[in-house]
């Protein structure tokens, strides 16, 4: 597990540092410092099979529109060229496709956005994506890559429960075209929930909006669906034992079924629990609250190919531990 950057908020300052975790020997290695990235939070990361590639985000003073390549073997950084690449923002979305980067939507000091580019490291090549059919402009959504299409989907516009967006599109990078998304039995909108590709459809849960309080202010959502982009229809899940409604919370696939931890229910009231969701079954499971970690949010969440681990992010303080699940002991 890589783990780059971030922010202590006590403090106020960004980090430009990291670590390296091997479970299997329970130890820590330091990534060695880089003067190509600038200590920064709120940008994006993604494993591309061989290099972790970082890029965007900003620091206490600007927002940033660079990034940089770290190849754990090597243990060494190479420059990601910005020639070509998408303007400065955060709150964007990038997943990989097994051959490039692709960043899409987010935010400026002074709008949404609803532009991107992909990035290719074999040549170390942008290229722009087309703006035609795209998805209307919006931060804080959720994009997943299912094989041979990016799916966006959700997120804001700005203003609260009235901006929240429930429609989306996919993204095909071969064709450099969009096609939206049906709106029949979709999910309701919101912004700041969770998305994961279980391998034949996109699995959207929780997040603001799902109604609003008498104040005006956004309601936290206790449900979600199942979008599979073949037959391209929606399906509701099971809300029986699924967890208490939450925004931000980590969401991971293990091949088998998606795992579901922490999260925030309002300013000052973080979660420490999670469950799983089997959507063969359409059933959910309590996780173990054995060993169980400080509540939290805004932490880093990964799949080995045997156990969850969690590590940092922000509850009562900015966090610096975390612990690993195997839902194999827990089933």
């Amino acid at each position: 597990m890589l783990i780059w950057g971030g922010y202590d908020k006590r403090q106020a300052i960004c980090f430009a540092d990291g670590g390296s975790y091997s479970p299997g020997v329970d130890a820590w290695e330091p990534i060695p410092a880089t003067p190509l990235l600038s200590a920064r939070k709120a940008h994006a990361a993604v494993w591309t099979g061989e290099q972790l590639l970082i890029w965007g985000g900003r620091n206490e003073s600007e927002l940033l529109g660079d990034g940089a390549l770290y190849d754990p073997i090597k243990k060494s950084w190479s420059a990601i060229h910005p020639v070509g690449a998408p303007t400065a923002r955060y709150g964007f979305s990038l997943v990989w496709t097994g051959r490039q980067a692709i960043i899409w939507g987010g935010q400026n000091d002074k709008s949404l956005l609803a532009d991107g580019a992909s990035y290719s490291p074999e040549t170390g090549r942008w290229t722009p994506i087309s703006q035609s059919g795209a998805p209307s402009p919006r931060y804080v959504h959720t994009a997943i890559w299912t094989g041979s299409r990016m799916l966006v989907w959700g997120g804001s516009q700005g203003r609260g429960y009235a901006g929240r967006l429930g429609d989306g599109a996919a993204y095909d990078p071969e064709a450099d075209c969009w096609e939206p998304l049906p709106d029949e039995d979709a999910p309701c909108a919101r912004y700041s929930h969770s998305a994961v590709w279980t391998g034949s459809r996109m699995l959207i849960w929780g997040g603001w909006g799902c109604g609003q309080n008498r104040s005006g202010n956004s309601l936290l959502c206790q449900d979600g669906a199942l979008y599979d982009p073949v037959e391209q229809s929606w399906e509701s899940m099971s809300m029986r034992n699924a967890p208490t409604p939450r925004q931000g919370a980590s969401l991971v696939w293990t091949s088998e079924q998606a795992l579901l931890w922490g999260g925030t229910q309002e300013l000052g009231h973080w979660l420490g629990d999670g469950a799983s969701y089997d959507p063969e079954c359409d059933r959910w499971h309590e996780i173990s609250d054995e060993h169980r970690l400080a509540p939290r949010w805004q932490h880093s969440a990964v799949w080995t190919g045997q156990k969850l681990l969690i590590w940092g992010g922000e509850g009562d303080r900015s966090l610096a531990d975390g612990a690993s699940y195997d839902p194999e002991e827990d089933s």
